[in-house]
């Protein structure tokens, strides 16, 4: 039997815990547990680095393994670390869209918006995004979030689909929160709509300006920061009645979704799409794009609209009938996604 080896390079060297830090902090902390002693795991970290997402001392059964900074990161996955699995016998499982220049892998595609979706990233990212495509190609197995990137990853690299897995995030943290109301007191206590999501091309908060501008009555609050990649996007004049709040934590973002008239996410691309799920958890209502994988994820729960349309009565869409949250929230489970991991992983370790 091999080893397993979870890539948490990068994962180490984050502050923040959203969007795929968060995928990767409850699969691997879910694994943890399950794993037991079925097989020998390793969790890969870079010397020095923090290790915000996951601390080393919340693994019980997966062993930390600390592993030298190298001058040039690359470095690191396309030589130091394939090293260290040839060497350990080991399978190397990747839940950060990174990859090593090994075959005995597992890589997660959370979405191909660098490669797709113009705007929004730098050439060196584009650049790095397609060398991990490169590598997920010759890998064993490649995780993806919906079925809808699923054709789109199958598509763009020519692979077969038994090679490909689909894994939905999960929503279980959310009940872990605390919250923090003082942020209400920060926006005036007044009825809004919230979004949350960084100001990127692809989330469209331009549909959220526009909206706003003919519901002037309403008052929109928007959680996020731009884009670390594309500091000049624009995204339109900004309304009297919407509020640009950015980095709101964990306990801020719950309340705010406790309290909103509706949660907002008129996304043009997404992989899978969180902080909706996180809105039905709080039980607001969601109203979401009707593109992209969106509809896959949240069926007859949600009031879609078109995200190239403005001309949105919020009323008249929130009057419309959805079914109850429950099968979403049953469907797409951290708890449920750890197991179907785990069983990919016995595959590739055996």
């Amino acid at each position: 039997m091999k080893k397993l080896v979870i890539n948490g390079i990068t994962l180490s060297t984050l502050e923040k815990v959203s969007g795929i830090p968060r995928f990767c902090r409850e699969l691997i902390l879910r694994l943890d547990r399950l794993i037991g002693t079925a097989f020998t795991a390793e969790y890969l970290y870079l010397d020095g680095a923090e290790n915000s997402i996951i601390g080393l001392n919340e693994l019980k059964n997966i062993v930390p393994v600390g592993i030298k900074k190298s001058k040039h990161y690359m470095t690191l996955n396309l030589r130091e670390i394939p090293k260290y699995l040839k060497k350990n016998n080991a399978v190397c499982i990747n839940f950060a869209p990174e990859a090593v220049n090994r075959k005995e892998q597992i890589i997660t595609i959370h979405d191909l918006r660098p490669v797709l979706f113009k705007g929004g990233d730098s050439f060196k990212t584009k650049l790095k995004y397609k060398i991990n495509l490169h590598f997920a190609k010759k890998s064993q197995k490649i995780i993806t979030v919906s079925n809808y990137q699923k054709e789109l990853i199958k598509n763009y690299l020519n692979v077969c689909d038994d090679k490909l897995r689909v894994i939905y995030a999960g929503w279980e943290h959310v009940n872990s929160m605390g919250v923090d109301n003082t942020v209400l007191e920060k926006i005036g206590n007044k009825d809004y709509f919230y979004a949350l999501g960084s100001i990127a091309p692809n989330k469209n908060h331009r549909w959220i300006l526009e909206v706003a501008k003919r519901n002037p009555n309403y008052n929109f609050i928007i959680a996020g920061k731009k884009y670390a990649t594309n500091n000049n996007y624009f995204i339109g004049d900004i309304p009297t009645n919407v509020r640009f709040i950015g980095y709101v934590t964990d306990e801020e973002n719950k309340a705010l979704m406790n309290h909103c008239l509706a949660f907002l996410f008129p996304s043009k691309y997404e992989g899978f799409g969180l902080p909706p799920l996180e809105a039905l958890a709080c039980g607001a209502p969601i109203i979401i794009s009707n593109a992209t994988c969106l509809p896959e994820i949240y069926e007859d729960s949600a009031h879609y609209i078109d995200p190239d349309y403005y001309e949105v009565d919020l009323d008249k869409v929130l009057s419309e009938s959805v079914s109850s949250s429950d099968k979403i929230l049953k469907k797409c489970s951290w708890d449920l996604a750890a197991k179907q991991v785990f069983e990919i992983l016995k595959e590739c370790v055996e």
